[in-house]
């Protein structure tokens, strides 16, 4: 294949990674379509211009996610087969790792990166409307009501904060970038838009896990800069009364609709689930009510005495909604399907060799990450998202299993693969020099 045949071919791969971006919350079919083909095609392209990929660590973490997928599926199909999946149920899994072939055909140019950014924003912003009732969704919002905009609440909720993160993480950078007048006031116009949009989203989910996890956020960072500020003022003036501005504009905007009520509902639910606090603290944990707090308690708890049992290859994939159903833990007139924390969802679904997974995942994005920071090949601004990205994320994991929901697993994939198409981009610089 022609240098010019190869272009045609990495740029219609593009293309295809595009549209499962575009389609992913509105028209499901169409975007596991495109990501399973694209996905194979990429494979396909990457053996033959970038073959010494496939003896680095993230194909072998991909081949392994596999095989613990195999061993967990064989071994519950024969000690338990009551508890075992009719098949090996792979793509439970795998999805988590979607982020590596898309990386490879983003690392082909920052453009790419870029481009694939924006083209998620769009498509997580514009699936009110998409998915239909839009308008109405953000007025019932407004009115205090709770609403995911067509997909979960609690993960549709993550993905706009999410984006909230990364509007107010980069504002800096259209002051300090060497902009015409013209394009600054357009970029700003684009950022409140943005901001606005996420802002709404975050609202309308009335998560108290996705508040919680914005205290978090707002705490380390009154920390690191409180601690850079005081080492280097000269240098951390402006970030110190950006986050003050900033402070003190939430607190007006939290002020406002907490006169309105507009956290009436959220109040109302933690005051009446506080009892749970008190019998968790004191250790009686059978009389902890089966409210929407008491019951993630319940749920830690017996997938704990689960895991136990089978704590170094889990149970499957199917597995938490027959422990659900024994323990009683029903939503309505059918019982749970999730364990409301990552951490225990993974150690209950895949046993040890889960935890190793991604315990070594993250420990190679991490150090990966930081060195990119480290020799400039990324800037502040982009570490400093990543690392609240992150964190917000593990927050929020704690209380629900969101690597398992469908809209968290594109926030995931989307925010790795940005990633770590820049680590490919100098790890690998044989895939970027014949594209550009």
């Amino acid at each position: 294949m022609t240098s010019s045949n190869q272009k045609v071919f990495s740029t219609l791969l593009f293309l295809l990674v595009l549209t499962y971006t575009f389609t992913y919350f509105a028209f499901d079919s169409i975007a596991k379509a495109a990501l399973a083909l694209s996905s194979l095609l990429i494979f396909c392209y990457t053996a033959k211009y970038n073959k010494p990929f496939f003896k680095s660590l993230p194909f072998f973490l991909l081949a392994f996610a596999f095989i613990i997928t195999l061993i967990t599926w064989a071994l519950t199909s024969i000690q338990v087969p009551e508890f075992a999946a009719n098949s090996i149920r792979s793509e439970h899994l795998l999805n988590k790792f979607s982020f590596i072939p898309l990386a490879l055909i983003l690392a082909e140019s920052k453009k790419r990166i870029l481009i694939f950014i924006a083209t998620a924003i769009i498509s997580a912003l514009l699936n009110p409307w998409i998915a239909g009732g839009g308008t109405a969704e953000i007025i019932r919002a407004l009115n205090g009501m709770r609403t995911g905009f067509g997909g979960h609440i609690i993960t549709m909720g993550t993905v706009y904060a999410t984006i909230l993160i990364a509007a107010l993480v980069y504002f800096h950078k259209i002051r300090e970038e060497s902009y015409s007048h013209t394009k600054k006031v357009l970029l700003l116009f684009v950022w409140v838009t943005i901001t606005s949009a996420a802002a709404i989203g975050v609202y309308a989910s009335q998560s108290r896990a996705i508040y919680i996890g914005f205290l978090g956020l707002y705490l380390v960072s009154f920390l690191v800069i409180a601690y850079l500020s005081i080492k280097s003022w000269s240098t951390y003036k402006y970030t110190f009364y950006y986050f003050v501005g900033f402070s003190i504009a939430a607190f007006c905007i939290f002020y406002i609709l907490y006169q309105q009520d507009g956290f009436q509902w959220i109040l109302s639910k933690s005051k009446n689930e506080q009892s749970v606090v008190w019998l968790l603290l004191s250790g009686n944990f059978e009389q902890i009510p089966k409210n929407s707090s008491g019951l993630r308690i319940h749920f830690w708890i017996e997938a704990c005495r689960w895991i136990a049992e089978r704590p170094l290859t889990g149970w499957g994939a199917i597995a938490n909604r027959d422990m659900h159903q024994q323990a009683g833990h029903y939503f309505g007139d059918r019982p749970f399907i999730s364990i409301h924390n990552d951490f225990l969802e993974i150690f209950f679904t895949y046993g040890l060799l889960g935890i190793i997974l991604f315990g070594v995942l993250f420990y190679w994005i991490c150090s990966r990450v930081y060195n990119t920071w480290q020799t400039k090949q990324i800037d502040t601004a982009s570490f400093v998202f990543f690392g609240l990205a992150l964190l917000f994320f593990m927050i929020n994991g704690f209380f629900m299993s969101i690597l398992f929901f469908k809209e968290t697993v594109f926030l995931w994939n989307t925010i790795l693969a940005s990633f770590t198409a820049i680590v490919f981009k100098n790890s690998y610089p044989t895939s970027s020099e014949a594209i550009k």
